[in-house]
């Protein structure tokens, strides 16, 4: 049994890099929004040059946006979940999931909560599982799965198979299939694509060894954006942030940073051919994830 009673706030971080951040993944993946007019009024009011090429690049990323999948209303109807007042103060929460986690995951899972918009959508009613065959689950992770969807019927379930996968990032993320096609081992894209479920259509993703013991919607009777866990109790440990569990609500800037380290540890260890010795835990996983986090915070 794991801890879930501490629960952390965060502020919004509505600065420079992170406007232009939300305008270029936004942009390249033909996203609407009033964003990229805000930023280019941004920039525009700073003289120096580099803005100036910012803008520019801005403008050239608007152009070929259509060549990317378009990604507009996809998700299904959604209801809308009531939530506490953004106060920043620290909700309790029972805890109830149990995870069957590997042996070196250790204890004390925790999930901190983001705020990262002042407009929130609805919070996705539905849950991705993934696994690399969907004829071929073990039985022990057919029987937790069948828990969440036992304990969760006001849910919709997704278990997206290896195949359901690649797919969904050929369609709705052509620009990362290069990437996508040349990690090494499979663990690497199940890893990578659960940050763009997030993104994409929010919910809540579990590793197929989660047993779910009550349900789940409780846990976000919160305004939060954005749920992670935190496993043990030393905050600097590199896997303290496992993508174990996760829940957002969709198009969240927050995944948008994390699809910026997938692509630049895919560029940096092909360039210096650490990839092998760089692990899924680091190039697509909870060190990223963390990396991801701690950059956020630190605004």
């Amino acid at each position: 049994m794991h801890d879930y009673s501490k629960h952390q706030s965060l502020p919004p971080r509505p600065n420079l890099r992170w406007r232009l951040i939300a305008a270029c993944f936004g942009s390249l993946m033909g996203i609407p929004s009033t964003r990229y007019a805000d930023v280019e009024r941004v920039l525009r009011s700073n003289l120096d040059l580099r803005y100036v090429a910012s803008v520019v690049a801005l403008r050239a990323l608007r152009k070929i946006g259509g060549l990317a999948a378009r990604i507009g209303a996809v998700a299904p109807r959604l209801r809308r979940s009531t939530g506490n007042v953004d106060d920043g103060s620290v909700a309790a929460k029972q805890p109830i999931i149990e995870l069957q986690l590997q042996r070196d995951e250790g204890e004390g899972l925790r999930i901190p909560e983001i705020w990262t918009s002042p407009a929130r959508r609805p919070f996705p009613r539905h849950i991705f599982q993934t696994w690399k065959s969907k004829t071929h689950v073990p039985e022990n992770y057919a029987r937790w799965s069948e828990s969440v969807k036992i304990r969760n019927a006001n849910f919709e379930h997704f278990l997206w198979d290896d195949f359901d996968n690649r797919k969904f990032i050929a369609d709705y993320y052509p620009w990362f299939l290069a990437i996508y096609d040349a990690y090494p081992r499979e663990i690497y894209r199940a890893d990578a694509v659960r940050y763009f479920f997030m993104y994409q259509f929010g919910g809540i993703y579990l590793d197929m060894d989660t047993e779910c013991l009550e349900p789940l919607a409780p846990l976000f009777d919160s305004s939060a954006d954005v749920w992670l866990g935190r496993m043990g109790n030393d905050a600097d440990f590199p896997h303290s942030i496992p993508n174990a569990i996760m829940a957002s609500r969709s198009f969240q800037e927050f995944w948008l940073l994390a699809m910026h380290f997938l692509v630049e540890n895919a560029t940096t260890t092909v360039e210096s051919h650490t990839q092998a010795l760089a692990g899924p835990e680091t190039m697509t996983g909870s060190i990223l994830l963390k990396k991801t986090y701690d950059t956020y915070v630190s605004g």
